[in-house]
């Protein structure tokens, strides 16, 4: 069915990113996550409050069009040589390794902002009151589970807001080397015009 082959190739698409990316590996080896964990427990107070959620909707969507500002940049500022020369000759080209980068931080950021929403609309508080009953008379423990699980999320997503906001700097630092890269071949191509005028 044509629903289910979208799906595969939505997944697939996913699959590709995650693996150039590098995976979880990557992700928790990566300097920008561990700074948002340390950042995170320094910012308890917004876990237990929930009030990053508030800022994660009025900060996010600024840096995701930073960051897709940046993929734009890095898609179109390059020449088509200097594309050429980055993509395609190693397992895992640069042009690949960035562009899977840009897209780690966009996902990320998406991620931050739907975590966000879901967190202020409070599904397990908008409950029917008799579900509710129903559960606390059944699982007599359900009430402290449920407090730990509501500091645990908002922790996650905490973590999560920060993240966000730390691939934002690896944003920037991945238009920076690309920059480098760049400013290279191009000294590459004046030295080598030098060359041809000098004979």
């Amino acid at each position: 069915m044509k629903i289910f082959a979208q799906y595969r190739s939505t997944f697939k698409i996913f699959e590709k990113y995650w693996g150039l990316y590098g995976g979880r590996k990557a992700l928790l080896a990566s300097p920008y996550f561990q700074l948002s964990c340390f950042l995170s427990v320094l910012m308890y107070s917004y876990g237990l409050s929930g009030d990053w959620a508030d800022l994660a909707l009025s900060v996010v969507p600024n840096v995701m069009g930073f960051s897709l500002g940046g993929y734009a940049i890095l898609l179109a500022f390059s020449n088509e040589k200097f594309l050429s020369i980055i993509s395609g000759k190693a397992s895992v080209s640069p042009l690949m390794n960035i562009s899977s980068a840009f897209v780690h931080f966009i996902v990320i950021q998406f991620l931050s902002i739907l975590f966000s929403l879901v967190y202020k609309s409070s599904p397990a508080e908008n409950f029917p009151l008799e579900y509710k009953i129903f559960i606390v008379e059944w699982v007599p423990y359900f009430l402290g589970v449920y407090h730990i699980l509501v500091y645990v999320v908002s922790f996650l997503g905490l973590i999560l807001f920060i993240y966000s906001l730390t691939t934002a700097v690896a944003a920037t630092m991945s238009i920076f080397r690309l920059s480098i890269w760049y400013d290279r071949h191009l000294s590459n191509m004046k030295k080598k015009d030098a060359a041809k005028n000098d004979q």
